[in-house]
């Protein structure tokens, strides 16, 4: 195999970069200064993501629980039907919030018409 130049080499990885470069440009990526426009999200403006009952507790309880508040509240529940009933009646102190023990009891009851099969608590 016939070795390259260095001058042959330094000619390839310089074509290279400004190919690269040109690509990059191109495809309209933003540079750092850029970045600094783009504002900040709010995640309690994000799409509510709605577990399905054949998930575990805890991870039904991490996608409703916007913000990561450590609880889950009336408001957050509402993307489940029939859910509301079963918040009143497992929400032991009355405060509107399921802590997490709370909520893995709600949503056991919630979700025994599931397959047991599929879901594992």
């Amino acid at each position: 195999m016939k070795s390259l130049s260095r001058k042959t080499f330094w000619q390839h990885t310089l074509s290279a970069a400004i190919l690269t470069s040109s690509l990059l440009s191109i495809g309209g990526f933003a540079s750092a200064a850029d970045m600094t426009a783009i504002p900040p999200v709010d995640s309690t403006d994000l799409p509510t993501v709605v577990p399905g009952k054949h998930e575990i507790a805890e991870s039904a309880f991490a996608k409703l629980d916007k913000g990561q508040k450590g609880f889950i509240s009336e408001e957050d529940v509402q993307v489940l039907p029939n859910f509301d009933r079963l918040f009143q009646r497992v929400d032991a102190d009355h405060d509107g919030k399921l802590t997490r023990k709370e909520f893995k009891v709600a949503w056991y009851v919630y979700t025994a018409n599931a397959d047991a099969k599929t879901r594992v608590n």
